[in-house]
C-alpha cells in the first residue's frame, strides 16, 4: 500500500473506515512497512486507544 505513494496515515485511515478493528488496521500498516510482527504487536498494544498513549 505505501508503495502507491500514500503515507502510513492515509493507508491507516482508509483501512479504519472499512473495519472497526483498530488493531488489525494498525497491524496491516506495520506489516506493509516491514515492521517485524512481534515489534508491531508490542507497539500496537502500547498505543491502543485508552492506554494513555497516542499512535
Amino acid at each position: 500500500m505505501p508503495a502507491t505513494g500514500r503515507d502510513e496515515d492515509e493507508v491507516f485511515a482508509e483501512l479504519a473506515t472499512h473495519t472497526s478493528d483498530w488493531g488489525a488496521s494498525a497491524l496491516a500498516v506495520c506489516l506493509a512497512l516491514e515492521v517485524p510482527r512481534t515489534d508491531a504487536e508490542t507497539r500496537i498494544r502500547e498505543a491502543r486507544p485508552g492506554a494513555g498513549r497516542s499512535w
